[in-house]
C-alpha cells in the first residue's frame, strides 16, 4: 500500500486519517491553550506583587526620607532657640527672646502624621516613638523656661532655669540616626 500524504494529516504514517488527525490537533491545542493561559496569569500576579513590593518600599524610602528632614529641621530649631536663649540678656522675656509661643508645634503634628505601620522596621518604628518623645521633651522644657523667663520674679532667682544643651545634643543624635537610616534604605534600594 502507497503511502498518500493527502489522506492522512501527517507525514509520517502513524494510522490517521484526516478526520481522527484534526481531532488530535485541536485537542492538543487546547492543552497548550490552557497551559499558556495559566502561565500567563502566574506571570501577571508575579508582576503585580512585585510591583506592589516595590512601591511600598519606595512608599517606606519616601516616609523615611521627609521623617529625616523633619528631624533635622526640629535640631537646628531647638539649636536656635538654644542659641537665643543663650545670647539674650537674663532679664529679658521669653516672648523677646523666641517669637514661637508654642515651640515645635508643627514638627510634633508632622511627628504624629507618620504612621508607625508604614515605616519599614522595627529599629525605624522605635527611632520614630524616640523622636516623637523628644519633641514632647523638648516642648515641655522650652515652654517651663519661657514661663520661668516670662516671670520677673522667678528670673531673679534662677540664673538657668532649663538647660537645652542635653535637648540640642539629643536631637542631633537623633537627626543623625534619621540620616543613617536613609543611607542604609538607599543602599538596599
Amino acid at each position: 500500500m502507497a503511502y498518500d500524504v493527502w489522506e492522512t494529516c501527517m507525514f509520517v504514517d502513524i494510522g490517521l486519517k484526516t478526520g481522527a488527525c484534526a481531532s488530535w490537533v485541536q485537542a492538543w491545542g487546547s492543552m497548550i491553550a490552557i497551559l499558556m493561559s495559566g502561565v500567563i496569569a502566574w506571570w501577571q500576579i508575579r508582576a503585580a506583587r512585585l510591583g506592589t513590593l516595590r512601591s511600598q518600599r519606595e512608599r517606606a524610602f519616601a516616609l523615611v526620607e521627609s521623617t529625616a528632614e523633619v528631624a533635622r529641621s526640629f535640631s537646628m530649631e531647638l539649636a536656635s532657640i538654644a542659641a537665643a536663649f543663650d545670647q539674650a540678656p537674663q532679664h529679658e522675656p521669653f516672648k523677646k527672646r523666641h517669637w514661637d509661643l508654642e515651640p515645635f508645634r508643627n514638627i510634633q503634628l508632622s511627628a504624629l502624621a507618620i504612621p508607625l505601620h508604614d515605616l519599614p522596621d522595627p529599629e525605624t518604628v522605635k527611632l520614630m516613638i524616640g523622636f516623637r518623645n523628644l519633641v514632647v521633651t523638648s516642648r515641655s522644657a522650652v515652654a517651663r523656661l519661657a514661663k520661668l523667663l516670662d516671670d520677673p520674679v522667678e528670673v531673679a532667682f534662677t540664673a538657668n532655669p532649663v538647660a537645652l544643651g542635653h535637648l540640642v545634643a539629643a536631637a542631633q543624635a537623633n537627626d543623625q540616626r534619621w540620616r543613617d537610616v536613609v543611607l542604609r534604605l538607599a543602599r538596599d534600594r
